[in-house]
């Protein structure tokens, strides 16, 4: 008989679809430590390889193939009830179809702090133009003629949306000595909160960290790009930048990252959008 203290779990496992080299080498390397027995192939999920997810309760996906309903139908019948998908994203998958034929989905949770850094990059990026220093560096251009930058401690920034990852943001910009303005229906953090019209009319650089639904969709429209100077919107994640209206050229939608500069002006009365 087995002492209670050397008993251990029966290895749980699971088909890796479309596993990467490196992933792979993860794989290999952690699944001994969290009772995991991968079966790992190159080859996304679909219906002419559902043998190798035969006789497995899991199964984990990539986010570069679309997992067709067809395929969740055959993972089903073959005994899959748990799919996990390594993205944060999880548009490659209908959820509720595969809700429907008994399996449950779960994506991959992303760090605020994460997503913060990333922020202050792009925004470091545009008030010192590396994009062009970088393309310029690129063809052996070193001239300093068109090289011109600010500080960041001489801008104000504004924050629309607070929650983890505004709140992140914020936390970083404090050691930058900027100004710093903020905009949220449930103000959670220590800092100057303003009506957004001011936030709009007063920031240099604006941030958006809103969650898209009925009341953030197309919160900045053409009127709020509507002023004297261009200001500059680092973006994160297409998917919360709906908030942005299409007729205002700001040109956001899902699931994209990048930064873009946005002048209004009012003589020729357009928008100018440049991006990465």
């Amino acid at each position: 008989m087995i002492p209670l203290s050397d008993r251990r779990p029966h290895a749980v496992p699971v088909t890796i679809y479309g596993c990467e080299r490196d992933e792979a080498i993860l794989f290999r390397e952690l699944a001994p430590r969290f009772g995991v027995m991968p079966t790992m192939t190159e080859t996304p999920a679909s219906e002419g390889n559902i043998h190798l997810a035969s006789g497995k309760r899991c199964v984990s996906v990539g986010h570069k193939t679309h997992i067709t309903n067809a395929t969740l139908l055959a993972l089903s019948r073959a005994g899959v009830r748990y799919m996990s998908t390594r993205s944060i994203g999880y548009n490659h998958i209908d959820v509720k179809y595969a809700r429907s034929v008994g399996i449950s989905v779960e994506n991959v949770t992303y760090s605020p702090d994460s997503v913060a850094d990333y922020t202050l990059m792009l925004m470091l990026m545009c008030v010192r133009n590396a994009k062009s220093m970088v393309r310029r560096a690129d063809v052996h251009d070193y001239r300093l003629d068109d090289v011109r930058g600010k500080e960041l401690r001489d801008l104000t920034v504004g924050v629309v949306g607070t929650g983890r990852i505004g709140a992140a943001v914020i936390d970083r910009l404090r050691g930058f000595g900027c100004r710093i303005l903020a905009y949220d229906t449930f103000p959670a953090t220590s800092v100057d909160y303003v009506p957004l019209d001011e936030l709009l009319g007063h920031s240099d650089i604006i941030t958006l960290h809103t969650p898209l639904n009925a009341d953030t969709y197309h919160l900045l429209d053409c009127q709020a790009y509507r002023t004297d100077e261009p200001w500059r919107v680092p973006r994160q994640h297409r998917a919360r930048s709906a908030a942005g209206h299409r007729g205002s050229r700001l040109g956001i939608g899902m699931r994209s990252t990048g930064w873009c500069r946005v002048g209004c002006s009012r003589r020729r009365g357009r928008n100018i959008l440049r991006g990465p």
